[in-house]
Order: C-alpha cells, then sequence, then structure tokens
C-alpha cells in the first residue's frame, strides 16, 4: 500500500491509523516521520514481501518527490538517499523482524527519478563505523587536521609529498572556516579505491566561523579501522 503525505499533519494522521490497520510498526512510523521533518516535499512509502524457491525476501520502500532542499542539491542525490536509508535503518534495527533490503527513491522535477537500494547487512557496517566517525570528528575539534594526520594513507597519493601538499590544503580550511565544533552524519557509500575496499562516510561540520563538509574512507570489515583518507569534502 503507497500513502502520499502532502504535510506533517497528514502524516500524523495516518501513522496513527497505519499502525493498527495496515501493519506498519511504531518504529517505522517514527522513522517516517523522523524523515519527512528532514526533508520535506511529499514522502510515500511501501512494505513489499516476496516468497521464492530462494526463499523469502522483504524490502521497505522511501519515495520523495518536491522536496526544495533535495531540488536544490540535487547532485548530491546519492548521498542524501543513502542517508534516508539509514535513518529508517537506525529507527527499526532492534526490531524482532527486519526487512532485506531499504529502497530509497527521490524524485527531481529537472532530473528524473534516481533510486537506491541498500541491504540491511551493508546498513549494519554502517552503523558499526559511525562511532568511529564521530572519534575522528572529535579529534578534528581538539586539533584540526593535524590531529588526524598519522591515519591518512599516504599509498592514496600518487607521490608522499602530494600528502604533504593536501595536508598544506585542509590547514588552510581549518583556519578559514574555523574550530570544529560538531559532527552530523550525511550518508555512505561502499566503492573501491585502488582495488581496495572501502566505506566512505560522509558528514556536515559545524565551525565557528563556517560550516563545512567532511568524510572519511575507512576500512568496511567489522572491527578493523584502517583510515585511507579524511576529506573535507563530501
Amino acid at each position: 500500500m503507497r500513502v502520499p503525505l502532502t504535510c506533517l499533519a497528514a502524516l500524523a494522521i495516518f501513522m496513527q491509523l497505519s499502525c493498527k490497520s495496515v501493519g506498519f510498526s511504531k518504529q517505522e512510523a517514527a522513522a517516517v516521520e523522523k524523515i519527512s521533518n528532514l526533508y520535506g516535499g511529499e514522502l510515500t512509502y511501501s512494505k513489499s514481501f516476496k516468497t521464492s524457491t530462494d526463499g523469502n525476501s522483504s524490502t521497505f520502500e522511501l519515495q520523495v518527490a518536491g522536496s526544495p532542499f533535495l531540488e536544490a542539491n540535487a547532485p548530491l542525490g546519492e548521498m542524501f538517499a543513502s542517508h534516508m536509508a539509514y535513518t529508517f535503518y537506525s529507527y527499526i534495527k532492534n526490531e524482532p523482524k527486519q526487512y532485506g533490503r531499504i529502497q530509497c527513491s527521490i524524485v527531481f522535477e529537472k532530473h528524473g527519478r534516481y533510486a537506491f537500494s541498500y541491504d540491511t547487512d551493508s546498513l549494519k557496517i554502517v552503523d558499526a563505523k559511525l562511532d568511529y566517525l564521530q572519534r575522528v570528528a572529535n579529534k578534528l575539534k581538539q586539533g584540526g587536521i593535524d590531529a588526524v594526520a598519522d591515519k591518512i594513507w599516504v599509498g592514496m597519493f600518487k607521490k608522499p609529498e602530494d600528502k604533504v601538499s593536501y595536508l598544506k590544503d585542509l590547514r588552510g580550511a581549518d583556519s578559514t572556516l574555523g574550530k570544529v565544533t560538531g559532527c552530523t552524519f550525511a550518508g555512505f557509500q561502499f566503492k573501491e579505491i585502488k582495488g581496495i575496499p572501502v566505506l566512505h562516510l560522509s558528514a556536515t561540520l559545524d565551525r565557528e566561523k563556517q560550516t563545512g563538509q567532511f568524510s572519511i574512507n575507512v576500512n568496511p570489515k567489522p572491527d578493523e579501522y584502517d583510515t585511507y583518507l579524511v576529506s573535507y569534502e563530501y
């Protein structure tokens, strides 16, 4: 069942009804409300179940259309879709029944519909690594980029001296934007860099002078925290 929500009042009414009549849990309802509050626009959602010879599977689908914020940030659509998926997962991760996948779509007025699908095993990995993201951000609060310079893998650069100039640029950003005061997770992407699987975590850094972008590339394996790159870009 797919339910369009055109305003928060309609959302609240549907939440009260859906938990009773459609089978959405309170945590699912709270997650949808959170996403609606974050991105605005019209939010539709549904869940589906599939049975085959390979077993049973379930998917929760979210779609946002007509969001002025997302329209203005269309080039970052994939990042925001991943953030929606994680936000939903963070609310339901302790539920007794889990979905196999969470699919997030964004409908842009000028760019059409972008759809991304995330399996819950990947979202579990992201959830486990966010504490480390905050630890790195806390080091930036204490000493800027120099506090984490030793974590940046020199192998990410063509030449060792490239790391030196890279750090110089980031020190300049610290001076221009001001001291880090907070960090807010913004999205993720699994990818390969130089043949190495990495988890790219994006965030927004609150700073004394001007809010800035932030990301780290980390080892996605559980309990391993190799850091390949720290960047002041998403």
